[in-house]
């Protein structure tokens, strides 16, 4: 891990490059330093010279893409992180499984989502039974918000 002199924390060889390690922030840290996350040690000119590489050769450079991108930065899709019944379904499974088992959550497909306001909301299906049995236990149940994919609510009935 790099710290950068704002505090950020990167991974360089996640990211595709090794950096040497850098020394731990100062109080003389410069205002572009704190605001554009430049290393320690490295200054904007070379920081700009840097970024003006080919991007086969700046790739992976988070000194770069801090000073394109500075300050906090996400991108929220239009139609929020959980979009459709399909990506409600699959997150639900995800959540599921570790809870309740891999057997038991599988044996509840197909799975049903609805978007009710900004909320999924996904269960499972009872398995289909012999002719004259009855369904014992409940059904896998969550709710999901559609902007932000956060798990609002996670149960299973009895």
């Amino acid at each position: 891990m790099k710290n950068l002199r704002n505090g950020t924390v990167l991974l360089g060889l996640a990211i595709g490059c090794a950096t040497p390690a850098l020394p731990p922030p100062s109080s003389s840290s410069s205002a572009n330093e704190q605001t554009l996350g430049i290393p320690v040690g490295m200054d904007s000119a070379a920081v700009d010279s840097l970024c003006q590489q080919p991007d086969s050769v700046r790739a992976g450079r988070a000194a770069c893409v801090l000073k394109e991108r500075p300050g906090p930065h996400s991108y929220v899709p239009p139609d929020g992180f959980v979009p459709d019944s399909a990506t409600a379904a699959r997150i639900a499974e995800a959540v599921w499984i570790p809870i309740y088992g891999e057997k038991h959550i599988r044996d509840e497909r197909p799975y049903v989502a609805r978007l009710n306001g900004d909320v999924w909301t996904v269960v499972g299906s009872f398995p289909p039974l012999p002719p004259g049995q009855m369904w014992q236990g409940g059904r896998a149940y969550v709710e999901i918000s559609k902007r932000d994919g956060r798990i609002l609510r996670v149960s299973h009935g009895r």
